[in-house]
């Protein structure tokens, strides 16, 4: 991993060879990679070098009752698949494939009350709303159906906000809160961008299309009116999304 700043800011980094997931602090002081296992380690982005590890547990092996005969199946040794930084730079969340997500007090380096959970095999993806408040969470349906879920958890509480949501027809590529933290954007490879309210769970008007397939990531202007999105095609696309809902159109291409 090689940090930028329009030219080459450092070497690669020692010990970052198959990230899986990095987010830097809010404050640019911190950097966090995930590497597959069951470490998180962060950098000090003032000096380049190392700033500890916190060890997670994410995919430590778990015994699994494989109904209905009862045989207990052991899981491969998996482990961190994102990392996220809540706004004020103190918490840091994790996510892996053992069905579990993690808050972490970045003083301490120790885990904020019990992992998050809701019963599914892969916790794949993580974001903290602009207040910090809310974080979202991508995750496999277990009843095989292409879609994946989204769940919403009390931040504070590690309680979940209801009943997880379908995000996508596909597997979901990216998510993205608005700056008011009152609309969800995810996106993904079946080439449909949603938008669903925080607060109810339902979706925010009709897909919006343009993409084709494979949309890869998305993310909202600082004012919430427009929402870029790049996908397969090689293009960014830019949303009018101020208009009500049924009005949404692309702005520009």
């Amino acid at each position: 991993m090689v940090l930028w700043d329009g030219r080459t800011l450092s070497e690669p980094l020692a010990g970052t060879s198959g990230v899986s997931g990095l987010a830097a602090s809010p404050d640019s002081r911190w950097l966090a990679t995930s590497h597959g296992d069951q470490r998180v380690r962060l950098w000090d982005l003032r000096t380049l070098g190392p700033a500890g590890v916190i060890e997670t547990a994410h995919g430590v092996e778990k015994p699994q009752v494989d109904d209905p005969d009862g045989t207990l199946i052991v899981p491969p040794v998996t482990g961190i698949d994102s990392v996220a930084f809540s706004p004020d730079g103190r918490t840091l969340a994790t996510t892996g494939n053992d069905g579990e997500a993690a808050l972490w007090d970045l003083t301490t380096r120790r885990r904020l009350g019990r992992p998050l959970t809701d019963g599914h095999s892969d916790l794949n993806m993580a974001a903290f709303s602009p207040d910090g408040k809310v974080l979202a969470t991508v995750a496999a349906d277990p009843t095989g159906s292409p879609s994946e879920l989204v769940q919403l958890w009390d931040a504070a509480t590690g309680s979940p906000h209801g009943a997880p949501f379908a995000g996508d027809d596909s597997a979901i590529q990216a998510i993205a809160f608005s700056p008011d933290g009152a609309t969800l954007a995810t996106v993904g490879s079946g080439g449909a961008i949603r938008l669903w309210d925080v607060a109810t769970h339902r979706a925010v008007g009709e897909p919006l299309m343009g993409h084709g397939r494979d949309v890869y990531d998305v993310a909202f202007t600082p004012d919430g009116k427009t929402l870029a999105t790049t996908g397969r095609d090689g293009l960014v696309r830019l949303w009018d999304v101020a208009l009500p809902p049924t009005r949404y159109r692309r702005s520009a291409r």
